[in-house]
């Protein structure tokens, strides 16, 4: 299934405020080479395992619009949604426990959400509010317990043990990224070195093509930037080249980067070509790699040293699948986010195709049977496998 990429605009305030600086990225990134692309990824033949969870429906004060970062504490899901100003929380059976909603100009209150992810080191959900600009700690059922300012605008951030990171854009072809020491104390900022930048012939604007998480933590802190074939991991001693990936006759061309185009027109040659101009939703743990990019998602085998794409995730169910997902921020797993419409629609097919078979998936049937078009969204949760299904400790 095609999904079209949205195209997101950043008006950039206040840039002469920019540190002028340069960092030197620290290492020498592993080579990758594409080896192919297929058309689909069947979940059993990959993953360690999968499950689905409908996500329970109250009440419209419970309801969910969408879903932009999905963290676990224990038995806990912490669920973004941007557009409500919410962090909706569910427990890991689509029970629906409550939500953070302090929306407000006061003392322990928001306006605006940039981002969340959660300390697990003391078992906290934290939100980046960019209006105003604070960070906000709650407990893992919820309830304040403090907050701390901070001076400019981060869009997305991450809690590792001690250390936060936060990534800032900036100016064209240069990002930030920015360390702080709990709860908020600064640290350093590195202002990174100049990547591919794409002109949308708009004064004071530049356009992204990403759509998923560019800050990630699994195995690693993962790092992407718009329109580069790098991933990056991040510590509190520096930011580091970690795999340098060769798309061969699917890497953009710089060429195209310099031509005098609007943003619609670049987005439509990628997806003709089937160029990669973003990397998003990284995830991994000790022997595979998984990443999401404007044309399908990428398994990376590392002791195999194998790169292999994917149009789309193939639910054996459903017997259809999407390439979208998100990866669930301290934890090698990833979501998929299924409206009860087109899971509807997937079983519909599914039964039509069997009427003679009475193997359908009771899981699946009985979710089926017992959902309306109003409900909130259905999880599909694949878990990272790991060879010889040795996990590590």
């Amino acid at each position: 299934m095609n999904v079209r990429l949205i195209i997101i605009q950043f008006v950039l305030i206040a840039c002469t405020s920019c540190s002028s600086d340069k960092t030197l990225i620290k290492g020498c990134g592993i080579p990758i080479v594409l080896n192919e692309i297929k058309t689909s990824l069947v979940d059993t033949a990959f993953f360690q395992a999968s499950s689905i969870i409908p996500l329970e429906s109250n009440d419209n004060f419970s309801l969910i619009r969408s879903i932009d970062r999905i963290c676990v504490i224990d038995d806990t899901f912490y669920m973004l949604d941007r557009s409500l100003g919410k962090v909706f929380m569910y427990s890991t059976s689509g029970k629906y426990l409550g939500q953070i909603n302090d929306i407000g100009s006061g003392p322990g209150e928001y306006i605006q959400i940039s981002d969340i992810t959660v300390d697990q080191k003391r078992k906290n959900i934290v939100l980046l509010c960019d209006r105003p600009y604070k960070v906000m700690y709650y407990t893992n059922a919820g309830k304040l317990m403090k907050e701390v300012s901070y001076s400019d605008y981060y869009s997305e951030f991450i809690v590792n043990g001690d250390s936060i990171y936060c990534y800032k854009v900036g100016l064209k072809d240069v990002d930030y990224i920015l360390t702080y020491t709990y709860p908020m104390d600064f640290l350093r900022k590195e202002a990174l070195h100049e990547r591919p930048y794409f002109d949308s012939g708009s004064s004071g604007n530049f356009t992204s093509f990403d759509v998923g998480n560019r800050l990630t933590i699994s195995d690693a802190v993962y790092f992407t930037r718009p329109l580069e074939s790098c991933i990056y991991s991040i510590d509190r001693n520096g930011i580091y080249e970690k795999y340098v990936i060769d798309f061969k006759e699917h890497h953009l061309p710089k060429s195209l980067l310099e031509k005098n185009m609007s943003a619609e027109d670049f987005l439509n040659i990628c997806d003709e070509n089937k160029y990669v101009c973003s990397i998003t939703n990284v995830v991994g743990n000790r022997d595979y790699l998984l990443f999401k990019t404007n044309i399908g998602l990428f398994i990376y085998d590392k002791q195999l040293k194998r790169l292999e794409g994917y149009y789309f995730i193939l639910n054996s169910p459903l017997r259809g699948g999407s390439p979208n997902y998100l990866p669930v921020n301290n934890a090698s797993q990833i979501i998929q986010i299924m409206q009860p419409m087109q899971f509807k629609q997937y079983m519909d097919i599914k039964k039509e195709r069997n009427k003679t078979d009475d193997k359908l998936n009771p899981v699946y049937e009985n979710i089926y049977q017992n959902l309306h078009d109003e409900d909130n969204p259905i999880l599909i949760i694949y878990e990272l496998p790991y060879k010889n299904n040795i996990i590590e400790e």
